[in-house]
């Protein structure tokens, strides 16, 4: 349907994580847009279905000089499929610019009540970054990149992240972040994903294990032979949701749509729901032979460890991002890194970060801005004032 450029099939991606028949709740849609283009999208959807259909989603806050504030929700917007006044009330809240827009009367956690559908439209940096630079190999090499198409399976892509050298990298430049690329050593596309959803605060004790398991040091287990195809690709470590969906289908004989509810009683620690699908879970699997002492172990594994898995449908399009990212800087080092350091200009530290980067990469980056100042520290300290 391209709602997305990755293809669902090759990453065993599912529909039901984001809609069921019965769905309890309505999907949760975040899209991320280039920051110039978010206020384009919200402008169309005002054309396409009618100004009173569509309103932004009020935010109540607390100020010290006042009992509460307003303002509004800086994502979120709502459609309806006519008058949305005619579902729950309104106000107008006047913007900065002047520009009189309408908000719901009820916040974001209300509004689903109602049988509205949010849709939150985030404001991605990166994309704009990747745009910029497409445009700037375009102007200056009159190559045209198709980064929605550039292939998987990049020698120089994946060299850059077993180096470790990357930063500007969507997600993958941080200090700690770098020093597990070196370990991992990947030439695989969901070794990067799996790496990308385990590096969480609570998670990232998975990752050795991870490293180990990949290089053989450690052995690969499952607890069942029919749990392989689920976990084979993260060497047998729960990284996703989608994983835990999957086996208490096979494993229990849940449908999509209880496997779902399944994944979000746990993600949210939900003990009503996990007490009842705990029957069911048990009744189902010793129906498929497996002994209740087994089925308590499994059921304890899945509750723990699901609790800090990760939305794969995130983690797949995250991690494209990353290699989009990675893959311009491998190939056009100036011109990625000329194109993030424009759009940083404001921030003097990351400005310093980026340029040392450039430095220990051998490039030369000509920056051409008014009243600069920046301080290097070789051995004294140089502060400059230059337009240059």
């Amino acid at each position: 349907l391209r709602i997305t450029n990755i293809d669902p099939l090759r990453y065993g991606l599912l529909f039901e994580r984001v809609f069921t028949a019965p769905h309890i709740t309505l999907p949760d849609i975040d899209i991320d847009f280039e920051v110039d283009g978010r206020e384009k999208v919200i402008v169309w959807l005002k054309k396409r279905y009618g100004k009173e259909c569509v309103a932004h989603i009020i935010a109540f806050g607390h100020r010290k000089d006042t009992k509460h504030s307003t303002g509004i929700h800086a994502c979120g917007i709502v459609v309806a499929p006519h008058d949305i006044s005619d579902i729950i009330p309104l106000c107008v809240i006047k913007e900065t610019n002047g520009e009189r827009v309408l908000a719901t009367q009820y916040d974001g956690n209300e509004v689903e009540y109602v049988g509205l559908v949010k849709l939150d439209f985030l404001g991605l940096h990166i994309l704009t970054a990747i745009k910029k630079c497409v445009a700037r190999i375009k102007k200056t090499y009159g190559t045209d990149i198709d980064i929605n198409n550039i292939p998987y399976d990049d020698e120089l892509t994946y060299k850059l992240f077993a180096e470790g050298n990357t930063v500007g990298v969507f997600q993958f430049e941080s200090k700690g972040m770098q020093i597990h690329l070196r370990k991992l050593q990947t030439r695989s596309f969901t070794d990067l994903m799996a790496l990308n959803a385990l590096y969480r605060p609570d998670n990232m004790h998975n990752i050795p294990k991870l490293i180990d398991r990949k290089h053989g040091s450690k052995e690969i287990s499952y607890l069942l032979p029919e749990m392989e195809p689920f976990l084979k690709e993260t060497y047998g470590i729960i990284v996703y949701q989608e994983q835990i969906m999957q086996m208490s289908q096979k494993l229990a004989g849940f449908t999509p749509e209880e496997s779902n509810i399944f994944r979000r009683a746990i993600g949210i620690k939900q003990k009503d729901a996990l007490d009842f699908m705990k029957h069911q879970f048990y009744e189902g699997g010793q129906k498929n032979g497996y002994s209740k002492e087994l089925l308590t172990q499994i059921w304890n594994e899945w509750v723990t460890e699901g609790q800090l898995s990760f939305n794969k449908s995130h983690a797949v399009c995250y991690t494209w991002l990353a290699y989009q990212t990675a893959y311009l800087k491998a190939h056009y080092p100036v011109e990625y890194m000329a194109t993030i350091i424009s759009l940083a200009l404001s921030d003097t530290n990351r400005i310093k970060e980026l340029l040392t980067d450039c430095r220990n990469n051998g490039l030369s980056v000509n920056i051409q801005v008014q009243n600069f100042h920046i301080g290097y520290n070789d051995g004294a300290e140089h502060r400059s004032d230059t337009r240059k």
